[in-house]
Parts: C-alpha cells; sequence; structure tokens
C-alpha cells in the first residue's frame, strides 16, 4: 500500500499512473494517448470562464443607488434614472452601464444597508459642498480621506471636493504625503493644484535613480582629469623654478 504526506503528493502519484496506463497499447491495438490528441484536433473552442453570480436590471433611483436584496449600492451619480446591469458575486456586488463598469462594492449581508462611495457624489456634491460634513458619503470613506478632510479642509468643503479628485488620481498615500510636505513649507496654500504638482514632483523624484559613474566612458573621463590635473601640477613646478 502506498503512503502520500500530503493530498497534492497523492494527485501527483495518480497523474503519473495514469499517463503510464494511457500509454499501454489497448486490446484494439490503439494508444489512448494518441487516440485523444487526435480528438483535440475536433474538440470545440474553450469555452469562456462560466460566472457564478445573480445577473439582474436595476434602475437608478434619486439616490443615485441600485438596490440588490434590499441593499442599497451607490453608483456616479449622473446616472440617475438610467437602467443598469447588476452581477451579484458571493462577495461583491459589480454594476455595469453599456458593457462598462461603474461600481464595484463589497457585498453587503445585512438588511436594509446602504453602501455609499465618495467618489459617485462629487456632481452633486460640487453643487451643494455645505452637504458633505454630515454625508453618509463621507462618514463611509477611507479613514485616510477622512482625516484629510478635518485636518485641512473642514472649513472649505469645495476645495477638498477639488483635492479629493486627485486622491482618486494619484492614491490617497500619495496626496497625504503631498498635504504633510505643503503643510511644512506652505501652509497657507492647500489648493488642488499645488497637491498635484508637489505628488507629480515626488514621482519624478522616486523614478529618478542617482548615477554611480563606474561606467567605462565616466572611469576614462576620471583616469584623463587625474592625468590633467598631474601636467597642470608639473606645469605650475616648472613655472615656478624658471622664475626661481
Amino acid at each position: 500500500m502506498e503512503h502520500f504526506v500530503t493530498l497534492a503528493d497523492a494527485n501527483r502519484y495518480l497523474l503519473q499512473k495514469c499517463l503510464l496506463l494511457n500509454a499501454l497499447k489497448q486490446s484494439d491495438g490503439h494508444i489512448a494517448l494518441d487516440v485523444f490528441d487526435e480528438e483535440k484536433t475536433h474538440l470545440l473552442p474553450h469555452v469562456p470562464p462560466f460566472e457564478s453570480c445573480i445577473m439582474q436590471e436595476c434602475r437608478v433611483d434619486k439616490y443615485s443607488t441600485v438596490t440588490s436584496s434590499q441593499n442599497h449600492y451607490s453608483v456616479p451619480d449622473d446616472l440617475v434614472g438610467k437602467i443598469l446591469n447588476m452581477r451579484c458575486y458571493t462577495d461583491k456586488i459589480i454594476v455595469y452601464h453599456d458593457r462598462d463598469i461603474v461600481a464595484i462594492h463589497k457585498r453587503s449581508f445585512k438588511n436594509h444597508d446602504w453602501t455609499i462611495s465618495l467618489q459617485h457624489y462629487l456632481k452633486t456634491l460640487y453643487k451643494k459642498p455645505g452637504a458633505l460634513t454630515h454625508s453618509t458619503a463621507l462618514q463611509q470613506a477611507d479613514t485616510k480621506i477622512k482625516n484629510i478632510y478635518e485636518h485641512y479642509y473642514n472649513r472649505d468643503a469645495k476645495i477638498f471636493l477639488e483635492v479629493l479628485e486627485v486622491i482618486y488620481e494619484k492614491g490617497v498615500d500619495a496626496v497625504d504625503d503631498a498635504l504633510r510636505e505643503l503643510d511644512r513649507i506652505s501652509p497657507l496654500e492647500m489648493s488642488a493644484e499645488k497637491v498635484r504638482m508637489v505628488c507629480d514632483h515626488s514621482a519624478e523624484r522616486k523614478q529618478s535613480f542617482p548615477r554611480s559613474y563606474n561606467d567605462p566612458i565616466s572611469q576614462k573621463v576620471r583616469n584623463t582629469m587625474v592625468d590633467y590635473n598631474a601636467l597642470a601640477k608639473m606645469q605650475c613646478t616648472e613655472g615656478l623654478e624658471v622664475a626661481v
């Protein structure tokens, strides 16, 4: 009797035994592996992955959300009234508009829950920036985003919304670092333009690597400069001797 430490070892052993058996001649003189290679040329094309999800159509309500199992999920606020396609997986919700993904949410298994993304309400909040402070969208936002608002922009929601667009473009960590830098060198000017500029400058610095100058050309230049310095020093010494 064979013994195996893991199930993977047992499966590898089984595979090898099956390959050996399929390589033997059968009673009709055919070899199973050869027959299968011939059959492969007649098989149908590879089928696409099976989507293990519930697909449904839904209309975006006035709150810019779609509903699945009595739970609400936000979508971009310019899609109010539109008919969208929703795919409900075991762990996530993906919403499509004209085959484009417009929202991805972690699936909620609560009752009458609201899952809101701040990014989906930018256009609405630009019109009513005063509604930002107590909004569900801000309460459910990333902790770093909420800290940025409270620390830098709690008195100017409109500028925060502009900075928020930079966050979604550059990443919250990059913007957080940029704001710390601005707070150090120019605390009175924390506009979205300045934040974007600092982010771009930081990205350029990370992409530029200091040269070691150990390549053959650089080494030859250094040797030439050493010879030149020695020659210059010798000429200077000869000049002093003549003067004396």
